[in-house]
C-alpha cells in the first residue's frame, strides 16, 4: 500500500466523468487529503504532514514462492488507503480507510475505490452530517456501480475490501466490507491516563466471512454455493452453483468480484457507530494481512508498547505480522497494511498539518513510496526496461528489502497447495474439504 499525498483521482463511468476526474497528480484547494497508495500506480515524495507519533501508516507488499519453492517473489501490493483531513472541510472531521484488492487486477479496484469513494461523500456533506450510517452505505453501494461501469477497471473477477472509519468530534462510523478490520483500544473504565495496565480491544467491524449463518443464507438463497473452511483447503468460499464453479471467493462481500454478484456477494456495508471516550487511546485499521495472525487484542498490545509514537506502532505491526507470516507459511505472504491513530486526535491538529504552504496557496499532493516498496519498484522497472516488457513480479535476493522482507530461505517451503488455502481467489480448485 506504500503512503502518499495525492489527489489523483480515480477513473468513474462515463456519465460520472465531470465529478471524479483523473487528471493526475494537481493542486488541491486546501491542500487538505493526505492519502496512501501503492507505488506501481505512481510515484514521488512528500514529508508526511501528521505528527508521527498521532497517525502512523505503512504497508509491506506480498510475497510468494518462486521456483521450486527455493525462494520469493514480490507480489505487486493491492493494498490501498486513505488519510482525508480535514474531511469535507471540518477540522473535526477526519476519514480513514484500508482497502485490500484481490484477483488480477485487485489493485485498480482498490485505488479506484479509495479515491472515488471519498468524493462521493464528500459531494453529500449535508446527508452525511445529518445521516452518517445512510450516507455512507449509500455511496460505497454507488462507488461499487461506478467500478462496474468502468471499463479501465475490470472487475468480474477483481475486487476489493473497505473499512472506512469517520471520526467527527467524539463520534466514530465505520463501514466495512469484506475482511479488513477497524478496533479501538481503551483502557479500562475511569483510569488515570498514566495507567500502564493493558488496553482491552474492541472490534469497530466484522469480518464478513462466507459460512457466517446470515451471509451463507443470503449467498443460498441467490443460488450461490459456500465450500467449508479447512486447515488443508484454507477459508469458506463463495461458487457460483456448485463448488470449483467462478473464482472460489474467500468473502462474502466486496466491492468488484461481480462475476459472484448474481449469487449475493453485496458491496453493502455493514455499519457500526460508536463514541470516542476519554478512556479511549487508539484506533488500528488493517488489511487482512494483519488479522490472518495477529488477533484484535495482540494488535492492540503491540501498538500500546510503542505508545505514544503511532509510526513506531504501525511498523512493529507490520513487522510481527510479516514474522507470523514467515513462521506459519515460509515464502508466501499477504500484503500487509495499516493506519494506526493514538487519541485524542482532533485537537493535536494545527493548520499547520492541512498541507498549506506558508503563503496560503493550494498544496500538491505526490506520492510517498514506502522504503521497502521503492527497492522493489526500482528493480522492477529496470527489469522491464532491459528486456522490454513489464511484469509485476520480480525475483527478491536475500534480505534485499529490509528487514520486514522474508529472505530466502532454503529448505523451508510451504505446503504446495497454499494457493488453496491462502489466496482470496482460488479458481480451478477440484477438490473440497472433506466433511468435518
Amino acid at each position: 500500500m506504500g503512503t502518499c499525498g495525492s489527489k489523483k483521482a480515480a477513473e468513474t463511468a462515463e456519465q460520472d466523468a465531470a465529478s471524479v476526474s483523473r487528471a493526475g497528480v494537481h493542486a488541491n484547494p486546501g491542500g487538505r487529503r493526505v492519502s496512501y497508495c501503492a507505488p506501481e500506480t505512481a510515484a514521488g515524495a512528500v514529508v508526511q504532514p501528521f505528527p508521527k507519533e498521532k497517525i502512523g501508516l505503512n504497508s509491506n507488499h506480498g510475497i510468494k514462492p518462486s521456483g521450486a519453492f527455493s525462494g520469493s517473489t514480490a507480489k505487486i501490493n493491492q493494498d490501498r488507503g486513505l488519510v482525508s483531513y480535514p474531511f469535507c472541510e471540518d477540522p473535526r472531521q477526519m476519514l480513514l480507510a484500508v482497502y485490500d484488492g484481490h484477483g488480477l487486477h485487485g489493485e485498480l479496484v482498490s485505488e479506484f475505490a479509495s479515491f472515488t469513494y471519498v468524493e462521493l461523500l464528500e459531494a453529500e456533506a449535508s446527508a452525511l452530517q445529518t445521516d452518517t450510517e445512510s450516507c455512507m452505505l449509500r455511496n460505497m453501494v454507488k462507488c461499487d456501480e461506478l467500478i462496474r461501469k468502468n471499463r479501465k477497471v475490470p472487475s468480474l473477477d477483481s475486487g476489493s475490501t473497505a473499512i472506512v472509519a469517520r471520526l467527527h468530534g467524539n463520534s466514530i462510523t465505520t463501514a466495512c466490507v469484506g475482511d479488513s478490520r477497524c478496533v479501538k483500544g481503551s483502557r479500562a473504565k475511569g483510569s488515570a491516563k498514566e495507567s500502564k495496565a493493558a488496553w482491552k480491544a474492541h472490534d469497530l467491524s466484522v469480518d464478513q466471512k462466507p459460512d457466517d449463518p446470515g451471509e451463507k443464507a443470503r449467498i443460498e438463497s441467490r443460488g450461490g454455493y459456500v465450500s467449508r473452511a479447512s486447515e488443508a483447503y484454507g477459508p469458506a468460499r463463495v461458487w457460483k452453483g456448485g463448488f470449483g464453479i467462478g473464482p472460489g471467493l474467500a468473502m462474502s462481500r466486496s466491492l468488484g468480484d461481480h462475476g459472484v454478484a448474481e449469487v449475493g456477494v453485496t458491496a453493502e456495508p455493514v455499519m457500526v457507530t460508536d463514541a470516542i471516550t476519554p478512556e479511549d487511546e487508539l484506533l488500528i485499521l488493517a488489511s487482512d494481512g494483519v488479522w490472518e495472525f495477529i488477533s484484535s487484542q495482540e494488535a492492540v498490545a503491540i501498538c500500546q508498547a510503542k505508545h505514544p509514537n503511532a509510526t513506531a506502532a504501525t511498523k512493529a505491526l507490520i513487522k510481527e505480522s510479516a514474522a507470523r507470516w514467515k513462521s506459519a507459511e515460509g515464502n508466501y505472504r499477504d500484503d500487509i497494511s495499516a493506519i494506526v491513530v493514538f487519541l485524542p486526535i482532533f485537537d493535536d491538529l494545527s493548520e499547520s498539518l492541512t498541507g498549506k504552504p506558508a503563503g496560503g496557496t493550494a498544496g500538491t499532493h505526490t506520492f510517498v513510496q514506502d522504503a521497502d516498496e521503492a527497492a522493489v519498484l526500482g528493480r522492477r522497472q529496470s527489469g522491464a526496461s532491459a528486456s522490454g516488457s513489464s511484469t509485476n513480479e520480480i525475483e527478491l535476493q536475500s534480505g534485499e528489502i529490509g528487514e520486514i522482507a522474508l529472505e530466502q530461505r532454503p529448505g523451508h517451503s510451504p505446503p504446495a497447495d497454499f494457493t488453496k488455502r491462502r489466496l482470496s481467489m482460488a479458481s480451478g480448485m477440484t477438490e473440497e474439504a472433506p466433511e468435518a
